[in-house]
């Protein structure tokens, strides 16, 4: 759906591309601005409820990092939230959650889809890393407004190939990373009648 966008100059000085839309589902405005810090893309984003009552409020980062099977995925977290696709949620232990045979921190080797949600400690910042064997790769960190952190494995299965094809457009192979508002996708915060949230995330390339 199209969406409005506009560059605008902040208090800070910055230049800034502002994208904003009314969020037809709730009856939210949501806005992001993005402007670039050296290397690294910023984002800052702010929910509005215009209504005097509360609602519903869920949102989800979407970031596709290119994959091999040598990319690992980190986060700081050593157990996650692992969907069955049935409801149900089983708290397991990462990198390896059933045995030392697999680890799911590199996500080209899994053989059937799943989702993890990365249980992560509220005292660090929250991240979620792509990282090559020389160290080098792509991280996205955020202010505590954002919570969750996922790992998305599309399975090395002919539906896992497919479902990639068909969002790819191509044979190219991604890794797809999410932050959310919550801890995982089967639960949604609350945003207050009149208020506002906000929250700001970094993306960028690093060397260990």
């Amino acid at each position: 759906r199209p969406v409005h966008a506009a560059v605008v100059d902040d208090r800070g000085g910055d230049v800034v591309l502002r994208l904003w839309e009314w969020e037809r589902t709730r009856d939210l405005i949501w806005q992001v601005d993005l402007r670039l810090r050296g290397d690294r893309l910023v984002a800052s984003t702010r929910v509005t409820n215009p209504d005097p009552d509360d609602k519903p409020l869920y949102w989800w980062t979407n970031i596709a990092v290119p994959e091999d099977r040598r990319t690992r995925v980190l986060a700081p977290a050593t157990h996650a939230w692992r969907t069955s696709y049935s409801g149900r949620l089983d708290r397991v232990a990462v990198p390896y959650p059933d045995d030392t045979e697999f680890d799911i921190s590199f996500p080209r080797r899994a053989d059937s889809a799943g989702d993890f949600f990365f249980d992560l400690p509220a005292a660090r910042r929250p991240f979620v890393a792509s990282v090559d064997p020389d160290g080098a790769g792509f991280v996205e960190a955020s202010t505590a407004g954002l919570v969750g952190r996922k790992l998305f494995l599309w399975g090395d299965g002919p539906g896992g190939r497919r479902w990639q094809r068909w969002l790819d457009g191509g044979d190219g192979r991604y890794a797809e990373l999410q932050a959310g508002r919550c801890m995982t996708q089967l639960e949604h915060d609350r945003i207050g009648g009149g208020m506002s949230v906000a929250w700001t995330e970094s993306f960028g390339a690093f060397a260990i």
